[in-house]
């Protein structure tokens, strides 16, 4: 009887109504999560659902702005008005959403789908004050957006990436003393970020790709496991980096880089005492020739595992220097070479590679070797001394110039004659380097 009152069966059509509704009775923190996995456009219309469901979108952590941040209508685009439309409709979309929300604001996020604009000053301005740890701004190439003072207030970041943007601190600017991740590509510096870099103390990984303003560059950084610098530099220098673990470098030598008697493999390569994966590309290898190449490095590289280099092989300098990296590693695992033919005023002589046959231990542990843009000059002389010295070679991966197809037949038949002290030794043919 009492099932049939009209006011039980309303009480147990709501009971049921929120058994259904079970997600909107999660924790609010629980709901962020669940917010934070959708595109925020979609977070957003969230607030249609109900009355209660009006501002939940509004606490969300973590915001990221991108193409799925605007109307689907104006995703896809391809012509010049239509970028103009997409970032007008995002300007709008990153305005509304800061104003209508609430809390803290972690991580702020935007990628890739927009140009420089005045609004960007308003958007930091705002956010000064919402405790903000992580802050991305990738900008769409073009003229490049100077990054606010007020920027440099952000207390508690802990990470920050700019990409075209003139990233010039104010001249009181004490650092961000919790940055633990400075990523800038395509960025405007100048000689003073050097000092910069000393305000940081607790910086992990840093990145700086192809930067202009800045000539020279000396790194110090106590805390540091990763740098990733590819640039044009007329003088590079580490100091104090004794716990990184992973570095890049790849350098384009200006036409008046500094020449001096000092070694620069040492000021450069010397403390990285705890290398386990290192690069070096683009010209580097002749900057690292400058002063005098030693035999060995004064630290051995007892943890390097996994070594990248660009080589000239028509360069006498550019073999000392790896030559010298190969000797101060001897536990080296995987090596990967990419071979570039340039004029050199110092070139090896006929019996460089025989020399080398008396070095003891070289090559000890290493088992993958991988050269690209093979064209069969000096590169097959050092795949040769590899083949004959490498005593526990399983791969030598060989990938040719693709200019050099017709003479693929004749490379490989001198590189399957090469003797070979690894029994396991098998020479992989990769295919061809495209052409750039």
């Amino acid at each position: 009887m009492e099932a049939s009152n009209p006011q039980n069966m309303m009480e147990m059509d709501r009971v049921q109504f929120r058994n259904l509704d079970m997600i909107s009775h999660l924790p609010p923190n629980v709901i962020d999560v669940i917010l934070m996995c959708l595109p925020l456009r979609d977070a957003v219309r969230t607030s249609i659902l109900s009355r209660s469901w009006r501002y939940k979108w509004a606490t969300i952590p973590h915001l990221t702005f991108d193409k799925r941040s605007v109307p689907s209508s104006v995703d896809d685009y391809s012509d010049f008005d239509e970028l103009e439309l997409v970032n007008s409709k995002l300007v709008n979309a990153i305005d509304q959403v800061l104003l209508l929300h609430r809390g803290p604001v972690h991580e702020f996020k935007c990628q890739n789908y927009l140009e420089s604009c005045p609004a960007i000053d308003r958007w930091i301005l705002l956010l000064s004050g919402h405790g903000v740890k992580s802050f991305m701004l990738n900008l769409l190439p073009g003229e490049h957006y100077k990054v606010p003072s007020c920027l440099f207030l952000y207390k508690n970041l802990i990470q920050l990436k700019l990409s075209h943007c003139i990233f010039k601190p104010p001249s009181k600017f004490e650092g961000f003393h919790s940055l633990k991740t400075l990523h800038l590509q395509n960025v405007t510096i100048d000689n003073s970020f050097e000092d910069l870099i000393s305000k940081f103390p607790f910086l992990v990984a840093l990145t700086l790709r192809e930067f202009d303003g800045l000539n020279r560059l000396k790194i110090q950084g106590p805390k540091l496991l990763f740098f990733d610098i590819s640039g044009k530099l007329k003088y590079l220098c580490f100091e104090n980096i004794p716990l990184v673990a992973t570095a890049r470098i790849q350098m384009t030598l200006p036409n008046d880089y500094k020449k001096s008697k000092d070694s620069n493999m040492i000021k450069v390569l010397g403390c990285l005492h705890r290398v386990k994966r290192l690069s070096l590309q683009g010209f580097l290898l002749q900057f690292l020739a400058v002063g005098y190449v030693p035999k060995r490095l004064p630290t051995t590289y007892n943890r390097l595992k996994s070594l990248t280099l660009t080589i000239n092989f028509l360069n006498l300098d550019d073999l000392l220097v790896a030559l010298c990296l190969c000797r101060s590693s001897p536990n080296l695992h995987d090596l990967w070479i990419m071979a570039h033919s340039m004029s050199a005023t110092r070139t090896p002589d006929e019996k460089f590679w025989e020399v080398q046959e008396h070095l003891d231990g070289l090559f000890a542990n290493l088992q993958i070797v991988t050269v690209t843009n093979v064209v069969g000059f000096g590169e097959l002389d050092f795949v040769e001394f590899v083949l004959a010295n490498a005593l526990v070679l399983e791969k030598m991966n060989i990938m040719i110039k693709e200019t050099m197809v017709r003479e693929k037949a004749e490379i490989f038949q001198k590189l399957m004659g090469f003797r070979r002290a690894s029994s396991q030794a098998r020479i992989i043919f990769l295919g061809l380097n495209k052409s750039r």
